[in-house]
């Protein structure tokens, strides 16, 4: 007969990993602080920040260097602001430049024609 397959496990719940993290950075803090001993305090430090350091990389609302992802998105929307507002003002710019360059009087030009013996224009010049 077949054998069975292996059992499925449960995957862990992540918000609740997060919680014991975040727990564990407590706990060590705390038992750090309350040491006599600076061995254990030193060990409890690098716990509380190995526990931090791993609670903000899994937590999936922070990116890798902490930040809440929301301040990336409004980050975002200022910049795409910013950038429009700033087209807007260089196309109203180049308008106003077209405008005064459209209303600039044009220069006179004075065109003269070469005529053969018949009266033909063989060729002109324009100065």
């Amino acid at each position: 007969m077949g054998a069975m397959p292996p059992p499925v496990m449960n995957q862990a719940d992540p918000q609740a990993v997060l919680n014991a993290l975040l727990l564990a950075v407590q706990r060590s803090a705390e038992f750090g602080a309350g040491s006599e001993h600076m061995q254990d305090m030193a060990d409890c430090s690098k716990a509380a920040l190995a526990y931090a350091q791993a609670w903000a990389i899994l937590n999936p609302q922070l990116d890798p260097a902490g930040l809440p992802l929301d301040h990336h998105i409004q980050m975002e929307q200022v910049r795409g602001q910013a950038q429009l507002a700033l087209e807007q003002q260089r196309g109203a710019n180049a308008l106003q430049v077209a405008k005064e360059a459209a209303r600039a009087p044009t220069p006179a030009r004075s065109v003269q024609v070469r005529r053969d013996s018949t009266g033909r224009a063989t060729s002109y010049e324009s100065s």
